[in-house]
């Protein structure tokens, strides 16, 4: 029985951690991130920086639903079309985009 306490302990005291771990990670990665293309080296702080990934439609820094809408409001013409809205990477925004991000 106290085998089995101290495991519980020691589970709850790494659970802590590890959570302490996720609520600091966002607040230091957004602190500044710096990344070199090809010759080029940019620095952004993580109020101006847009997430490059493809399916980013809406370029708002995450992948989610709203990339989904506007997608679909890209092909409808209601909206611009933005570089990240290319989801699968095909050369064109169309439905296949939408399956991608959704």
């Amino acid at each position: 029985m106290k085998t089995k306490n101290k495991t519980l302990a020691l589970l709850e005291i790494a659970v802590v951690l590890y959570l302490l771990f996720l609520v600091a990670l966002p607040a230091i990665a957004a602190e500044q991130t710096t990344h070199e293309v090809g010759a080029i080296t940019t620095t952004a702080s993580g109020d101006d920086y847009v997430l490059g990934i493809y399916g980013n439609a809406n370029e708002d820094g995450t992948i989610d639903m709203r990339d989904f809408t506007y997608t679909a409001r890209i092909i409808l013409w209601l909206e611009d079309e933005t570089d990240l809205a290319d989801a699968n990477y095909d050369g064109e925004v169309n439905v296949l985009d939408m399956t991608q991000i959704g």
